[in-house]
């Protein structure tokens, strides 16, 4: 996931949170990446929720992990297949979504700080 569209995914679960489902009359559901990271940044500003946001954005971003391999952010399920896969114990079909080389992936893989 790019770090746009997390952004945006942290943004819609925060208004979710506060049980906002329309701002400045567009539902949150039908905005635009765009517009709910800034529409959530002017609903904290207004609310003096700033620093509460600060604390979820970290809380959710911490449960992703940044892959210089496949250079987005991705879960720890995933970042442990593709440690699979570069490490041979499973085979590349194993992810048929993602187009992985196994050479490549192992090199950045051992670079990795979340590899074991």
């Amino acid at each position: 996931m790019k770090i746009r569209n997390l952004l945006a995914e942290i943004s819609r679960e925060f208004f979710e949170k506060h049980k906002i489902n329309r701002y400045r009359m567009k539902k949150v559901s039908e905005m635009s990446d765009e517009d709910v990271i800034t529409y959530c940044h002017w609903f904290c500003e207004e609310n003096g929720l700033t620093d509460e946001w600060d604390i979820f954005r970290q809380e959710n971003e911490a449960e992703y992990r940044y892959c210089s391999y496949l250079k987005e952010f991705i879960d720890d399920g995933l970042c442990a297949d593709i440690q699979m896969i570069s490490g041979g114990f499973i085979k590349t079909f194993a992810l048929p979504e993602t187009d992985i080389d196994k050479e490549e992936a192992q090199k950045t893989c051992k670079e990795c700080k979340y590899c074991l």
